[in-house]
């Protein structure tokens, strides 16, 4: 558990597993195939819970397009973690970037294979960085954050989401850490981040991806997508979503010397 002061105010910024960590060539083995895994799972579309499971992914591209606007047409985008799921790869053709770059840990077509916390491209390369479901995946998220800020050109934005450490807690294998939302953003901002916006979806969404007897699936479901239209239009749904949606840039101050 990492605990942090802020003024007067104490909270817990994130909590995570006692777990010995896996080796780099065993974290790189694991990955390469849990992403031959989700491809399957992804073009698998007669499995149980499909449907939550489409809807919700692109209910989560629908946030982040949202959010974006049309801050990437024209800019130079990366992705980082981008898996090899279909609705990653749609999401950033949405976003309209002039030229963008997938980089997973496991590689795949159209993927370079690369570490994200150790990315291959000088600093200052990218006006864009994605950044979804992958902070509570690495064994260090400050190596992340710095390497974020790195590949960032001055006035850069980041797109970065990670469950909600009340709705979604780490398992110990994949997901090592989770974060709740102040202590998400104190995280963002200690790594000299300003925050632009944050967005969370419906709560508990996940209970929605879990197939029920006769059919219930469906109805939950529905359930689920009312409650996401009303938690769209709620200011503090950042707050209670099943994931955190924050959008941060890279501010540069620019001093201009008077003659």
């Amino acid at each position: 558990m990492v605990r942090n002061w802020e003024g007067d105010n104490f909270y817990v910024r994130s909590v995570g597993v006692n777990k010995q960590p896996l080796s780099p060539e065993e974290y790189i083995g694991y990955y390469k195939q849990r992403a031959i895994e989700a491809e399957a799972e992804w073009h698998n579309r007669d499995r149980p819970g499909y449907e939550a499971l489409e809807w919700f992914n692109f209910h989560c591209n629908d946030v982040c397009l949202r959010m974006m606007g049309d801050i990437c047409y024209g800019k130079r985008l990366i992705d980082l973690g981008c898996g090899r799921w279909g609705f990653e790869q749609s999401l950033i053709k949405s976003l309209g970037a002039k030229e963008s770059v997938m980089l997973d840990i496991a590689g795949g077509e159209g993927i370079v294979e690369a570490d994200a916390c150790d990315v291959p491209f000088p600093d200052s390369d990218f006006d864009i960085v994605i950044c979804r479901e992958l902070i509570e995946h690495v064994p260090s998220p400050s190596k992340l954050l710095s390497e974020i800020w790195r590949l960032l050109k001055p006035n850069g934005f980041v797109f970065i989401s990670t469950p909600n450490g009340f709705n979604v807690f780490p398992d110990g294998k994949e997901h090592v850490r989770a974060y709740f939302p102040n202590g998400f953003l104190a995280e963002i901002e200690t790594f000299g981040f300003t925050i632009l916006d944050k967005r969370g979806d419906a709560p508990n969404i996940h209970l929605a991806l879990v197939p029920m007897a006769n059919g219930g699936l469906v109805n939950i479901l529905d359930d689920f997508k009312q409650i996401a239209e009303m938690v769209d239009e709620f200011a503090y749904s950042y707050y209670i979503g099943t994931q955190l949606f924050v959008l941060a840039q890279k501010k540069v101050e620019t001093w201009i010397k008077s003659d």
